[in-house]
């Protein structure tokens, strides 16, 4: 089993004679980090830093294997006066490395920039979070970095360049952007999957233009903005009914609306292989191919 270090960082801490426990916590979430830079964390040995409530004014370099949770959480506390980024030792991490934070409000801009790095990284942001400022998440041109948030308010905008993420339950209040680079690898896509999200007023734009895909899917969201597809490699599904407020540039195929039952879309390798307009979903395919084996049979398919 691996080991995890507990750091408590309050307003009543003090940087220089705390220890981050309980009785001795620290007053700065600085602080935390830097000691837990020093420990060699790793995928069986990471820290989880416990931020009591109040307002704490500093910018957060983020450590690899760092994770934060506020405590007796309310309405913007802990609130962090400043913004986050990722520190560069997260390109020196054998198989990538994974962070993430929760239960914090966070004023300014959230910097997630993943050049470098070895491996696929992750950094989760869940639970009762709020980001004030932009979510900017940048991946590497060989691998992919990702952000996964779970219950997620976004007041500012949000943009991926050549990077992946995952959203859960989640409110963007401003535009979304899953913009592709021309240097990914052959093969590899950016993906963006919203589950259950709502993308409150903003516009949402994926652009594939740069010569490599832009795969979004969304699940049981709702948009009331206007959504944009740039480039034919520009894929986009949806369970809602957002497809019909969908404007196609520079080659971008028409969006798929998806079935909730069967949210899974479907492109044909041989679109000549039917007879009339190929289907778009795997439902109606199926649906189609069990009518062709019954008309060819004269009965049910047993």
């Amino acid at each position: 089993m691996g080991q995890t270090y507990i750091f408590n960082v309050n307003l009543g801490g003090d940087d220089s004679t705390g220890d981050g426990s309980y009785d001795a916590p620290y007053l700065t979430i600085g602080k935390a980090m830097s000691v837990a830079a020093g420990l060699g964390l790793n995928i069986d040995l990471n820290a989880v830093i416990l931020l009591g409530p109040g307002n704490f004014v500093e910018d957060v370099v983020w450590e690899p294997w760092v994770f934060l949770c506020g405590v007796d959480a309310t309405a913007f506390s802990p609130y962090i006066e400043g913004g986050i980024t990722l520190c560069s030792n997260w390109a020196s991490v054998s198989g990538g490395a994974a962070a993430g934070m929760s239960n914090v409000t966070v004023q300014n801009d959230v910097v997630l920039d993943f050049t470098g790095t070895e491996s696929q990284s992750a950094f989760n942001i869940s639970t009762q979070a709020f980001i004030i400022g932009n979510l900017t998440v940048t991946g590497d041109p060989t691998v992919s970095g990702q952000a996964i948030v779970r219950g997620l308010e976004i007041n500012g905008t949000t943009t991926f360049t050549g990077a992946q993420f995952e959203s859960h339950n989640s409110l963007f209040f401003n535009d979304v952007s899953i913009v592709s680079t021309a240097d990914q690898p052959a093969g590899w896509s950016d993906f963006a999957s919203v589950v259950g999200g709502e993308f409150v007023t903003p516009n949402v734009t994926a652009d594939s233009t740069a010569g490599k895909d832009v795969f979004v899917e969304a699940y049981s969201s709702s948009f009331t903005g206007a959504i944009y597809l740039k480039g034919s490699g520009t894929t986009y599904q949806a369970t809602s009914d957002a497809v019909s407020r969908v404007t196609r540039t520079s080659g971008a195929p028409a969006a798929k609306r998806l079935t909730e039952s069967c949210a899974i879309g479907y492109s044909p390798g041989a679109p000549s292989n039917w007879a009339s307009s190929p289907p778009t979903e795997v439902k109606e395919a199926f649906d189609r191919l069990a009518a062709a084996v019954e008309a060819l049979r004269g009965s049910p398919i047993p």
